[in-house]
């Protein structure tokens, strides 16, 4: 299978089921055993009722027509890997159309604890056919969000001593075994359910959140991804006009420019006999214009005529190697032909120079799609300041309610805010985290989506 629009079927719809019908909002939380995807939902829950939404949970094996048959199947030691794939797909079939379906018909917000992703992952780390699975599967729904909550095998296994003190037979996978004792098994099994995991997310688009102690938020618990799913609830809203003019940000939003930028950066860094920083680093400093850039990155060490020096190094030698590594974003070039073919205006406006910004347009091949290419020097302002953005409306001749902002941080919210119109963000850009602060309008996972 691959990935659907949200509330779609995979395959084969289900009986009397008319998705046009269901008008909430479909959440997965997936993960491997003990990773605390149940607290999570809890947690999740929690924050979307405090808000006003009605929600529903579910999870793996509640289902009313199989939670007792798969407990009294699993209470010995002679369920089959098949039979076991089986009796788990039965749950999931049972949840989705008596639980999940008339929640989302309701118009609940619902959230559970697994999906048919953990049954092919369980089913394939125990030898069993991933492609007839999924074909089995194809019932299903896709979800409009599915947060894959993930930790090295050995902080798993961290958490199992601490909490239990005992091994399950079944999430240790001795069924097919993985070692000679379970907890030799358990690191094996693991290991594989996640090695299937990452592939699904990869195929089906999961938001991954990783639960290790090394990740930035605090992980001391099975709260680790909740400020990275708050975040992307943000995604699950919709728009309800249909823009005529987008307005796009460059770097982090049309294209890659991040290890171009951070190799100019480090080669400034290194005339001025600084060490190099790595490219996350550098790609926090960039939003705020080329100056701002080297200001940050030179440290607060640097003097005003360091600052002058560097920024004038930069802007050569980027200027000479900013196509060298820099590509559209996946998905940006058919969307831009999308929305070309549907009549739509477009138009660039970003902090970096403007003939930096004409040059790579051009470079990419996309130059003729945009009317209007602003850059951070083409006005006495930069964004947030909305003048460019009212100056792009003003001259092509679009209100506010006709204008959309596409962007990646916020300083493209602030910018659409400032100016009154709607803002779309993109979630694979250079700073995405700063959406926790400004969230925006819509998240996008993909340009082909906004398109669509």
């Amino acid at each position: 299978m691959h990935r659907k629009k949200p509330l779609r079927f995979y395959d084969d719809a289900l009986p009397g089921v008319d998705v046009s019908d269901l008008q909430g909002k479909l959440i997965v939380i997936e993960g491997p055993d003990s990773i605390g995807r149940s607290t999570q939902v809890q947690m999740l829950r929690a924050w979307l009722e405090e808000r006003g939404f009605a929600v529903a949970d579910t999870g793996m094996a509640r289902a009313a027509l199989t939670k007792d048959g798969i407990r009294e199947a699993k209470s010995g030691h002679t369920l089959g890997p098949l039979t076991m794939a089986l009796f788990y797909m039965a749950d999931f079939a049972d949840r989705l159309e008596n639980t999940m379906i008339p929640a989302l018909r309701a118009g609940f917000i619902v959230l559970t604890d697994r999906y048919f992703y953990s049954v092919i992952a369980r089913a394939v780390a125990r030898h069993q056919d991933a492609e007839w699975l999924e074909r089995v599967a194809g019932f299903a729904i896709a979800p409009h969000a599915t947060f894959y909550l993930r930790a090295p095998v050995k902080e798993v296994l961290a958490r199992v001593v601490r909490g239990n003190l005992y091994f399950d037979y079944w999430e240790s996978g001795m069924d097919v075994p993985y070692g000679k004792d379970r907890y030799e098994s358990f690191v094996g099994y693991q290991t594989k359910l996640m090695e299937v995991l990452d592939s699904l997310a990869e195929e089906y688009g999961f938001f991954c959140s990783r639960c290790d102690s090394a990740a930035r938020a605090d992980l001391r618990g099975p709260e680790a991804g909740n400020r990275a799913v708050a975040r992307r609830l943000t995604g699950l809203r919709t728009l309800e006009a249909s823009y005529d003019l987008l307005v796009f940000d460059l770097d982090g939003t049309l294209i890659d420019s991040s290890l171009d930028l951070a190799l100019s950066v480090n080669a400034t860094r290194a005339r001025a006999g600084l060490d190099p920083l790595d490219i996350e680093q550098v790609a926090s400093y960039v939003g705020n214009g080329a100056e701002m850039l080297i200001r940050r990155s030179l440290g607060p060490g640097a003097s005003e005529q360091d600052v002058r020096q560097g920024l004038l190094f930069f802007l050569r030698y980027y200027r000479d190697n900013m196509l060298v590594n820099t590509r559209l974003y996946p998905g940006v070039h058919e969307a831009l032909q999308a929305w070309r073919s549907a009549g739509k205006t477009m138009a660039v406006l970003t902090n970096k120079p403007v003939v930096f910004s004409r040059d790579l347009v051009a470079g990419l091949g996309v130059a003729d799609c945009f009317s209007r290419i602003y850059g951070g020097n083409s006005f006495e302002t930069k964004k947030p300041d909305p003048y460019g953005l009212r100056l792009i409306m003003k001259e092509l001749g679009f209100g506010p309610g006709q204008s959309l902002m596409v962007g990646d941080s916020s300083v493209d919210v602030l910018t659409a805010r400032n100016a009154g119109i709607a803002c779309a963000g993109v979630t694979f850009g250079l700073r995405p985290e700063d959406f926790e602060r400004h969230p925006p309008d819509v998240l996008v996972d993909d340009l082909r989506d906004l398109a669509a």
